[in-house]
């Protein structure tokens, strides 16, 4: 009968050679892609499905979105976990276009600033934030008195736009303020507070059912139907929804 101990070491190199072939298929993974028509069909996937399409238009101040780069020797019993994450199609889309999108973006326009940081979550994921310079200062300049009460210190739009260029803005800048996230992703303050609150019995779901039977997809998040300006962002969204439909897919 094999001891206890050779069981273990069996186990422990049996760990080391699934670890190491993971990251050996992983390390041919890692190519850089630089096909523009799969820049331009990334691109479109996010206008249509991840809500770019209404920080382009002005209509939404950020989007927010993240995937995982890569797997790493660093964590890799956290590695193991995210593979099914990984590997997926979604976030192997993303892998592969935002390099060549976030150069493409940047390349069009100065309007936009993009800006990265390792989620405060999961060391494996970067986050990713599509910043509308001038209506992200605007949301922060009408919420100032949200902002300057949470952060204990002056605040204005473009001083917090300038410092995001410097250090992580959800950890460092917004101090991991769930409520003040929300107000910038164009959410409304009443739903971001109670979302941030965890006052969930009050809060539904953004957009209505009745909504998302369209080819681009309306913003999702918790909403209170019962607040005025849940209605009004409904109202601004699906007419949004309509100027991107008609700027960026031709109908």
């Amino acid at each position: 009968m094999p001891s206890l101990w050779g069981t273990k070491v069996r186990k422990g190199i049996s760990f080391c050679i699934l670890i190491a072939a993971v990251f050996g298929l992983v390390s041919k993974q890692n190519s850089p892609v630089n096909d523009e028509s799969f820049s331009n069909s990334f691109l479109q996937n996010l206008i249509q499905e991840e809500g770019l399409g209404y920080v382009l238009l002005g209509e939404k101040p950020v989007l927010f979105t993240g995937y995982i780069p890569q797997l790493s020797w660093k964590y890799p019993i956290r590695s193991l976990l995210c593979m099914k994450s990984y590997w997926s199609p979604r976030n192997q889309l993303a892998k592969k276009g935002w390099p060549a999108c976030e150069l493409q973006l940047s390349d069009e326009c100065n309007q936009f600033l993009i800006i990265k940081e390792q989620s405060p979550f999961n060391p494996l994921t970067t986050w990713i934030f599509v910043i509308h310079r001038d209506l992200f200062c605007h949301t922060i300049d009408q919420n100032r008195v949200d902002f300057e009460t949470v952060l204990q210190r002056t605040v204005t739009g473009p001083v917090l736009l300038e410092q995001a260029e410097k250090e992580p803005l959800f950890s460092s800048l917004l101090q991991s303020h769930e409520g003040l996230l929300g107000i910038i992703l164009g959410y409304g303050r009443h739903n971001a507070w109670l979302y941030h609150q965890g006052n969930m019995e009050c809060l539904g779901y953004f957009p209505k059912q009745e909504d998302k039977n369209h080819p681009i997809q309306l913003p999702f998040f918790r909403a209170d139907w019962e607040d005025p300006e849940t209605s009004l962002l409904r109202v601004k969204y699906l007419k949004a929804r309509e100027e991107v439909q008609k700027k960026y897919f031709n109908s």
